[in-house]
């Protein structure tokens, strides 16, 4: 008698990475991204995976999903670089360990780029220097080179101390009452 046995045998599997595009949460423009907003890989494999140390901008990134559909994410903060978002999605079969792929480009147009750089300004006095004018004529001038001027935003003070509410850029601004007593106003200024 010759005894056989028979066992099993698993197969080793790399996982396919497709349909890869990334976007940022930012409300006004989701190709870019400032501190706080959070950038978003989404992704699809041909198995079911797990991370296996995927990064955005350097740095670890939150993995999340269920096959086939996952993404990696972080928020953006003060230190990370001004330019392009560059990310690494690093999986494993998640029923053999050790079978990995990796990616680091979109499959789409996709793109995001990290802007810490405010806007820069001016103001200028349009009804003569010095002027007796409650509410002189302010002509504004912004400029962004990175992020944009697109629903910008501007506020006023007398004293850099107190300031107005926030108000859609446009110029120029004509009601700004600099003798109120408020935002830092006084009869003198």
């Amino acid at each position: 008698l010759v005894a056989v046995s028979f066992g099993s045998v698993a197969f080793a599997a790399v996982p396919s990475i497709t349909s890869v595009s990334i976007v940022s949460n930012n409300g006004v423009d989701n190709t870019w991204a400032t501190a706080g907003d959070t950038v978003t890989v989404s992704f699809q494999t041909d198995i079911a995976v797990v991370n296996n140390g995927s990064t955005i901008t350097g740095d670890a990134a939150t993995f999340a999903g269920v096959f086939p559909n996952y993404t990696i994410s972080i928020a953006i903060d003060g230190a990370d670089p001004e330019a392009g978002v560059a990310f690494n999605i690093d999986v494993e079969d998640s029923t053999t360990p050790g079978d990995t792929n990796s990616k680091n480009t979109t499959d789409d147009a996709s793109g995001v780029t990290v802007d810490r750089s405010g806007p820069t300004g001016s103001i200028v006095n349009g009804s003569g220097d010095p002027t007796n004018d409650d509410t002189p004529t302010l002509n504004l001038t912004i400029a962004d080179a990175g992020y944009g001027t697109v629903n910008a935003e501007v506020s006023f003070s007398c004293d850099d101390a107190s300031w107005s509410g926030w108000k859609v850029y446009a110029t120029p601004k004509t009601d700004f009452d600099i003798n109120s007593g408020v935002n830092g106003c006084v009869v003198a200024d």
